[in-house]
């Protein structure tokens, strides 16, 4: 039974951590206004618990400061647990998942995502950003008059906007796609006429 418990963690932390670094990737190559790459954190965090999402989170801030920015990006990691803890705390109701509170959840998301974003960019650089989408959206900002530290929270929000959406379109859809030996045992979904992605209705007790 244990043994059969770490294979079913191993596996969805595995895919979780692909799918940041997978869908980082393609907004890389694409060249779109979004990271997308704590979508595998919050699913980690819904199918199995929050401390899933964050071994997923820490893992891949690890591998990105290690090979795609540099070493003092690890401090990110505090954003990329926001998704963990947004996700896997805020999205359960009784050991089950609500999907009816999956735009509480992304909208939790969105804002402590921002702020930290926010608030570690201005001590890293001063509010400048290092993306070019990012770079792109705090020049505007700052062209109509915003101050710096403003200007750095508009730049990030709008990424982390289209993050969330993204986030809200595939987690619905991946949930479905897991097979039902890798979700944890006490899952079992809520849904409503407000999840437009299932049909079929289930009440709490």
């Amino acid at each position: 039974m244990r043994n059969s418990m770490v294979k079913r963690y191993a596996i969805v932390m595995l895919i979780g951590v692909a799918l940041n670094l997978g869908l980082y990737q393609i907004a890389h190559i694409f060249h779109l206004p979004a990271w997308i790459d704590n979508i595998g954190t919050a699913y980690a965090a819904l199918i199995l618990e929050p401390s899933a999402g964050l071994l997923v989170a820490f893992a891949t801030n690890f591998y990105q400061a290690a090979f795609v920015y540099n070493s003092s990006s690890i401090v990110y990691y505090a954003v990329s647990a926001s998704a963990a803890l947004s996700i896997g705390i805020l999205m359960r109701k009784q050991g089950k998942v609500a999907w009816t509170r999956l735009f509480l959840s992304l909208l939790c998301y969105l804002a402590v995502s921002s702020l930290l974003s926010t608030i570690l960019t201005l001590w890293r650089t001063a509010g400048v950003p290092d993306s070019a989408w990012e770079h792109h959206f705090y020049d505007l900002a700052l062209t109509a008059g915003l101050p710096n530290w403003l200007s750095c929270l508009f730049g990030i929000a709008v990424l982390k906007f289209s993050d969330s959406v993204v986030m809200g379109v595939l987690l619905p859809i991946l949930f479905h796609l897991t097979p039902k030996l890798l979700k944890n045992e006490q899952i079992e979904q809520i849904v409503s006429w407000k999840n437009p992605y299932f049909h079929k209705r289930e009440e709490l007790p």
